[in-house]
């Protein structure tokens, strides 16, 4: 007789996605790439035309000027075209996970019928109820790579070229006009573009719950590439003014450098174009809930992802606590090597345009402007403004700080560096972060006394040490990566595969408690864990039939909230806001 199997973890209903919204989104970033590709012919010929008979300093920077425009989009046009490719690969795969959760559905209702007739539900108790449907697979919902190479920009440097020294540039200033004239024309035919796919981007966020997309990069980079545009107007039409005032509109004028910079100057119009970058876009798929893989396996994604909790406290202190997130998609190097994210690497990144805050997991949440007012993080109930510092009491002159609140009361300050200080609730601090000269987080103080201490060498933690006298330490390979961990409990040891991914974690009992194996894109193809279990297949090492194994499920910004076994009562777990 076999046991049966809990039915909860297969009546989720299709996913919160409009592809109607998607569909806008890739068409309206197809539409301003093909707009800006059509372009390009005219933009050379114009400049072509302008270039005839002009000579000297400042007609190498126009030319300069006309290569890194050509360069830039070329990069936006790759870009958008990633862009429209990455969001019909999310809509693909959210119609994987619907196909999913409806075979899971109708299994459900099939075994519930059968359950429910005595005839049926006795044979099902000797021989088995019919097993739960493959996970199958999902491709990652991610953007596709792109062959295109930027090619080396050589923009003049502030103080080099025409305009410091006696050197001359000639031009025939009605071909200026004429480039000034028709460059206007195309940059009108712009201008609506940007907000459009801002437009749709904001229709699909609100109405998908299945991945993320973040463009905050990729338009503020298209915005700034139409401003230099319109820029090299005012540069053209400037320079053609000062050669008319020089001589005749039709024939070949010369001018003193030092004069055509004055003119610029007056004009308040740059001499020079710098390159932009447009940044990665970034879509983050979300977890498909109805997955079967062996945790810590993402099933949208293919990542393995490894929590581990080295220091806790009890009591009053209760959720104080050192703990470290492995991502094998992580392939930056925080403060525990290529890979790990912890509190020591949460900070804000203030860029020129907007705010990343990178939490402790190494999420990141965008906010769409400068932290000068209070602005809510795309997608997230998350706020930043600057205020007085929480953590200064009452006091009057409290220095302003930026800080993140969520929608529960919690909030967490940083300096205007962006550098963690306080995490806390209500009016209260309750974890500060104590820095030392170099702003390395040395000690993690909570409220009730308790506290972690670290030691860094080389820009990574080599000790925590609680304020009880638990000790951890880590040990690194000669190329950063985390080899070893030796606390309380043991050493817990991670080896690495070639590609710079987690390959085996072997606990402080010597047994293996899962090995990966990954594909040329990073996923996780296979995965055995210290059950025997394998994640990617159906079977068992024993040789038995198919069987599955267990669900996890994941909230859509992948923390895990429960693990359900087939024959098991469902296991709960509760995280918090971040």
């Amino acid at each position: 007789m076999t046991g049966t199997t809990d039915l909860t973890a297969y009546a989720l209903p299709d996913l919160t996605y409009d592809f109607s919204a998607a569909d806008d989104l890739a068409r309206q970033c197809d539409l301003a790439k093909t707009t800006v590709e059509l372009q390009s012919p005219s933009r050379a010929a114009l400049v072509t035309l302008a270039g005839t008979d002009f000579a000297g300093g400042f007609a190498e920077t126009f030319r300069s000027n006309a290569q890194i425009a050509q360069e830039d989009a070329r990069e936006l046009t790759t870009k958008l075209g990633e862009v429209a490719s990455g969001i019909r690969a999310l809509s693909d795969a959210a119609r994987a996970e619907n196909t999913r959760r409806r075979e899971a559905r109708a299994w459900r209702d099939r075994v519930m019928a059968r359950r429910t007739d005595l005839v049926d539900s006795t044979w099902d108790q000797i021989f088995g109820e019919e097993p739960p449907p493959s996970s199958g697979k999902v491709d990652v919902p991610a953007f596709p790579s792109t062959s295109y190479t930027a090619r080396t920009r050589s923009t003049p440097t502030p103080g080099a070229g025409p305009g410091t020294g006696g050197s001359v540039s000639s031009a025939r200033p009605d071909r200026l006009r004429a480039f000034a004239s028709g460059s206007a024309s195309l940059n009108g035919s712009l201008q609506a573009l940007p907000g459009r796919i801002a437009a749709a981007l904001a229709a699909f966020t609100q109405g998908c719950d299945f991945g993320r997309v973040d463009l905050s990069t990729l338009l503020a980079g298209f915005r700034a590439w139409s401003t230099a545009n319109e820029g090299d107007v005012d540069w053209a039409n400037t320079i053609a003014a000062a050669f008319e005032a020089a001589g005749a509109s039709g024939d070949v004028v010369s001018l003193n450098d030092t004069s055509l910079l004055a003119a610029l100057l007056a004009a308040g119009v740059g001499r020079t174009r710098t390159d932009l970058d447009f940044g990665a876009p970034s879509l983050l798929g979300a977890v498909p809930t109805s997955g079967f893989a062996a945790d810590p396996v993402n099933t949208a994604t293919g990542n393995f992802v490894e929590l581990e909790r080295d220091l806790s406290f009890a009591g009053g202190a209760e959720g104080f606590e050192l703990t470290r997130l492995y991502n094998s998609f992580d392939l930056v190097a925080g403060s525990f090597g290529r890979g790990w994210s912890s509190v020591l690497d949460k900070r804000l990144e203030v860029l020129a345009d907007h705010v990343e805050l990178v939490h402790d997991d190494g999420r990141r949440s965008t906010f769409p402007t400068r932290g000068d007012i209070a602005v809510r993080a795309v997608g997230e109930n998350l706020w930043l403004a600057p205020e007085p510092d929480p953590t200064a009491g009452s006091t009057v002159d409290r220095e302003v700080v930026l800080v993140v609140r969520d929608n529960a009361g919690s909030w967490w300050s940083f300096t205007s560096r962006g550098v963690w200080i306080a995490a806390g609730t209500g009016t209260a601090a309750t974890t500060k972060a104590v820095r030392d000269g170099d702003d390395r987080l040395v000690r993690l103080q909570h409220r009730r006394g308790r506290f972690i201490d670290f030691l860094h060498r080389d820009g990574l933690v080599r000790s925590a040490r609680s304020s009880d006298g638990r000790t951890v330490t880590y040990d690194y390979a000669d190329d950063g990566a985390l080899r070893s961990v030796t606390g309380p409990g043991g050493t817990r040891t991670y080896t690495w595969e070639d590609g710079g991914r987690i390959e085996r974690v072997t606990a402080a009992d010597g047994v293996v408690e899962c090995a990966n194996i990954y594909d040329q894109h990073g996923r996780v193809l296979l995965q055995t864990t210290r059950k025997a279990a394998r994640s990617g297949s159906r079977t068992f090492p024993d040789g038995s039939r198919p069987s599955p194994m267990r669900t996890a499920h994941s909230r859509t910004r992948g923390h895990p909230i429960a693990t359900v076994a087939w024959s098991q009562s469902p296991t709960r777990m509760v995280d918090d806001s971040r």
